[in-house]
């Protein structure tokens, strides 16, 4: 995998994960030249169009990862659009979590767990989700060990950040693999509350 290849997070306007791909600095440019989404097969590394072939809202390098936001296509509109919370506080900004934050990430957690799931019953082309499910157990175990180790190594805040919602991501991809509902860790430290 090159080296300036890095997670793309497909996003709805309301703030819920459609996707989780990679792209690079090409695919980016290539993107915003054409106004439609271009992604890395995650088996060939090979440039593509993305499946949707929409236009998208926007499109914004975060540093270590790129976002897109697609309209959203349901006849639904909600009165203020979900902020993905998971990934505020770019270049070290703070972001205290107030009770409203809380709710959002339990939102979000709960879309990503949904995300996941799906991804391991339909095993889309091109999905990074699916890649790691064809790889096996064991891959993810390795992979979700390396994240954690990343994150010990992080120094800085934004690269704490960064690992730490890697290692999140790849935990809740391992639990799924065991069918292991994120529900039940958070009733386990509940548990321990006190």
């Amino acid at each position: 995998m090159s080296s300036d290849n890095k997670k793309l997070i497909i996003k709805d306007q309301d703030g819920n994960i459609l996707d989780l791909v990679k792209t690079n600095e090409k695919g980016f440019n290539k993107s915003i030249e054409n106004s439609a989404l271009w992604v890395l097969d995650s088996e060939t590394d090979r440039l593509l169009p993305y499946s949707d072939t929409s236009a998208f809202v926007s499109l914004v390098d975060r540093i270590h990862w790129y976002e897109c936001v697609f309209e959203k296509k349901t006849a639904e509109n909600s009165e203020k659009p979900q902020e993905n919370v998971i990934f505020s506080g770019k270049n070290g900004e703070n972001t205290s979590e107030t009770a409203e934050n809380a709710e959002k990430s339990s939102n979000f957690l709960q879309n990503l767990e949904k995300l996941i799931k799906d991804r391991h019953e339909k095993m889309p082309e091109g999905s990074y989700t699916t890649h790691l499910f064809k790889s096996g157990y064991e891959k993810i175990r390795k992979k979700t060990g390396e994240e954690a180790f990343e994150l010990v190594l992080a120094k800085k805040r934004e690269d704490i950040v960064y690992e730490a919602a890697d290692l999140v991501y790849h935990m809740m991809v391992l639990l799924e693999s065991e069918n292991i509902s994120f529900g039940e860790v958070v009733a386990e430290l509940a548990r321990r509350e006190g």
